[in-house]
């Protein structure tokens, strides 16, 4: 029953945590995590040019004023540009990293925390000094201090299976 309830909580099948323990990340697991991080390529993309936008209107400003005969007057655009430039080659070399995922493995006894701020409490997943972020429902499918195998995206820090 409780490993039906851990499965149900971190959306994992019996497959997944038999290919988990062979030390790969299942083929459902893997097409999960590129669908879920590929909104974010998507963000990468959208900050990027704007970003590249706003680096290049103070150039495109400072153009049309025609006052561009005094060389420290060039000084705001051309650090604009190049700050512009630079985040961008940044967020560019992000999105064409390759997605590469790594598995990761952890045993020990769980410690479940939780503490408040803004209104909101946070809760955390503590297992052989490893600790991921859980939600409210944790507590119900895991018991404080029992012992457990779970399996993780190393990038990421999120839990595969258990």
């Amino acid at each position: 029953m409780e490993n039906q309830k851990l499965a149900q909580y971190f959306k994992f099948n019996e497959t997944d945590l038999q290919v988990n323990r062979g030390g790969k990340i299942s083929e459902k697991q893997l097409s999960h995590i590129k669908s879920n991080f590929g909104l974010g390529k998507i963000l990468f993309l959208i900050a990027g040019l704007v970003i590249l936008a706003a680096s290049i209107q103070p150039l495109i400003t400072f153009i049309s004023s025609g006052k561009t005969n005094n060389p420290i007057l060039w000084i705001f655009p051309v650090i604009s540009l190049f700050i512009g430039l630079t985040v961008d080659g940044w967020l560019l070399r992000r999105l064409l990293m390759k997605d590469e995922y790594h598995l990761g493995k952890v045993e020990g006894h769980a410690n479940i925390v939780t503490s408040s701020g803004n209104h909101t409490t946070y809760y955390e997943l503590h297992v052989g000094g490893q600790e991921f972020d859980v939600d409210e429902g944790i507590s119900d499918i895991m018991n404080q201090g029992d012992s457990y195998i779970v399996y993780y995206i190393k990038e990421y820090n999120d839990i595969l299976s258990v």
